[in-house]
């Protein structure tokens, strides 16, 4: 069971790491020319990649959270619920969410 976990560990590390890069990478390098209205501007294809990124990411924390249940580290297991019920609110419900940080943002500023 260890050698199992270490695999699926080490594999969720690798496809993180490369679903994180590809998301900076590819919000990074919009080209200026974008803006006129005659060129794709790519943005459904950026999206899903982001949104890909994302679940990669939240079936890593899931995973974490099995990995957690096994070793009975607790705090792991809530901080991968918390992050990936976070992540999970981000990508699937940006309104939401969006909608949240305003309200909050003027909680503060009042």
């Amino acid at each position: 069971m260890k050698k199992f976990l270490k695999k699926a560990d080490h594999l969720f590390d690798v496809a993180y790491k490369t679903a994180a890069t590809s998301a900076v990478t590819l919000g990074i390098s919009t080209p200026a020319f974008a803006a006129s209205s005659s060129l794709p501007t790519g943005s459904g294809i950026t999206d899903w990649i982001k949104t890909i990124a994302g679940n990669l990411v939240i079936i890593y924390l899931i995973v974490q959270v099995f990995r957690g249940i096994f070793t009975q580290r607790w705090g792991m297991v809530i901080g991968s619920l918390l992050g990936a019920t976070l992540l999970i609110w981000i990508i699937n419900f940006t309104d939401s969410f969006i909608g949240a940080l305003k309200a909050l943002v003027q909680l503060f500023q009042g």
